[in-house]
């Protein structure tokens, strides 16, 4: 009895390592094919990266394509300036003081202006230079200087010389420097 038990006990323990062997076995070809299917699904995924590269590639070497980028570049260093809002502040000062008077014989007369994202340039004509930088006491009268000085976008405001053009006038040039970021 007992050469059958162990006759039977030999018999399951190669049953149970033939069944693992056939486990491994089976689990060794799973692997050894996936493995398989991820590497063809890799050198697929490769050739796709390869021709997105090469097209990424004449996209870069297109000069179109860069101008692009260059301009999305300055676009985003870009400073906004309200101009229409300027514009209207200086054209509104100019309006007032197209020809005026102070009520002493003081005239202001206004000529070529010159606006670009830097720079102001007016030029214009006054009987007397205190016309530019005289306030009346009673207020109804403003220089031309304090006008352009209240904006508050404007710095380095100057008048570098005057020329006398004849004898009832002096001709003047008046420069400032536009502030970036709306004269912050």
């Amino acid at each position: 009895m007992e050469q059958k038990k162990s006759f039977s006990f030999l018999k399951l323990l190669y049953r149970l390592l033939f069944l693992g062997v056939i486990v491994l076995g089976g689990t060794f070809l799973y692997l050894k094919f996936d493995t398989f299917l991820n590497h063809k699904e890799k050198a697929k995924l490769d050739i796709q990266l390869e021709e997105q590269k090469l097209e990424l590639k004449k996209y870069n070497t297109y000069t179109g394509y860069n101008t692009l980028l260059n301009i999305r570049e300055l676009e985003k260093k870009k400073v906004q300036m309200p101009w229409s809002r300027h514009i209207k502040q200086i054209f509104t000062i100019l309006q007032d003081l197209k020809e005026v008077t102070d009520g002493s014989n003081s005239t202001i007369i206004l000529s070529d202006f010159e606006v670009s994202l830097d720079k102001i340039k007016l030029n214009g004509k006054v009987t007397t230079l205190k016309a530019l930088y005289y306030n009346s006491p009673s207020g109804n009268f403003r220089s031309l200087f304090d006008r352009f000085q209240e904006l508050d976008f404007i710095k380095n405001l100057e008048i570098k010389n005057y020329e006398k053009s004849d004898e009832k006038y002096f001709d003047f040039v008046l420069h400032a420097n536009v502030m970036i970021n709306d004269g912050k």
